[in-house]
């Protein structure tokens, strides 16, 4: 009892704040290890009733990435979509990381709120991940695979002999030597692949019939909400971010805000009168701060104040 008590502890002060990176994968991994299990699980499910567990788009898109992972299908019912529902649940409070850890024998990488950072991986290819992103690689001396959550902008060693896969729980990118982007964060309703270079396939792990092949300068927008949407667009924009560069097109305030607090590792309050509903074309160049960009903002959007707090 005593043991239950301390894990359950640990647990709920676990979620009651943020975390790096690093920290969360580690937690993350202890709680899908085997010792303790029955305990940790009636913590999570405590953790899951006393939160009431909204149902809405973030958590369903949540509960698709591990229904997709666990390898269920789309109408599993009874205990095992209960558990897979508390899983998106603790996907959606420690930043979407969670099906990273169950690909075993993998080499992983974290960028935490507030860095950009570029990585070699084993195969030669180069990764740029943005702010709050995790990626994890593995060859398996057939296929090369990388699972994303976050955005990343990859530039492919070719191997026409080994494919090189990007899987996002929400998309599965397939190529073979290219350069592209994709943005798929959990707490985001949209998904886009970008691409510069070469050739890419596309597919929902939910529907393998269809497959999208893009083109240099198109991007596939996927939303739960609309479907798949297929534009062209200035790539080079697009992967600007990794220049330290902000672009926002068409975006609802609320994405821009959240976006910005990714980037400055800040929680970022906002108060104003009346809903903003518009959505908004806008870029800042690497070097602009916080208030220069808000500034912007405010005369793009209208009177709003707004109060920064440190992320803990």
């Amino acid at each position: 009892m005593k043991q239950k008590n301390y894990i359950s502890e640990v647990i709920g002060r676990f979620f009651k704040e943020k975390h790096a990176v690093g920290t969360t994968v580690k937690v993350q991994r202890w709680l899908v290890e085997e010792a303790y299990k029955s305990e940790k699980e009636a913590a999570l499910y405590e953790l899951w009733e006393n939160a009431g567990s909204p149902v809405n788009r973030r958590t369903l898109r949540a509960l698709d990435q591990v229904k997709a992972e666990l390898g269920m299908r789309v109408n599993s019912r009874g205990l095992l979509l209960k558990i897979a529902s508390v899983v998106a649940f603790v996907l959606l409070l420690t930043g979407g990381i969670y099906y990273l850890s169950h690909f075993e024998n993998a080499v992983r990488y974290a960028t935490p709120n507030g860095e950009i950072r570029m990585i070699d991986l084993p195969d030669g290819s180069k990764v740029w991940m943005n702010a709050g992103s995790a990626v994890s690689y593995k060859n398996n001396g057939r296929v090369r695979t990388v699972k994303l959550s976050g955005e990343a902008f990859f530039r492919v060693a070719p191997d026409t002999l080994k494919p090189f896969t990007v899987e996002t729980g929400t998309i599965i990118a397939e190529v073979l030597g290219t350069e592209f982007n994709i943005e798929d964060y959990p707490d985001s309703p949209r998904t886009a692949a970008t691409l510069n270079t070469g050739r890419i396939r596309i597919r929902l792990p939910g529907d393998r019939d269809a497959v999208y092949v893009l083109d240099p300068g198109r991007q596939l927008v996927y939303r739960p909400s609309s479907g798949i949407e297929i534009q062209p667009v200035q790539a080079d924009e697009i992967k600007s971010w990794k220049d330290g560069n902000l672009l926002f097109r068409e975006a609802s305030f609320e994405e821009i805000v959240h976006k910005m607090e990714r980037r400055f590792n800040l929680k970022i309050t906002v108060r104003h009168a009346g809903s903003h509903n518009d959505r908004y074309t806008v870029k800042f160049v690497n070097g602009e701060t916080l208030e220069q960009m808000m500034d912007v903002l405010q005369l793009t959007v209208g009177d709003f104040t707004y109060e920064t707090s440190a992320n803990r």
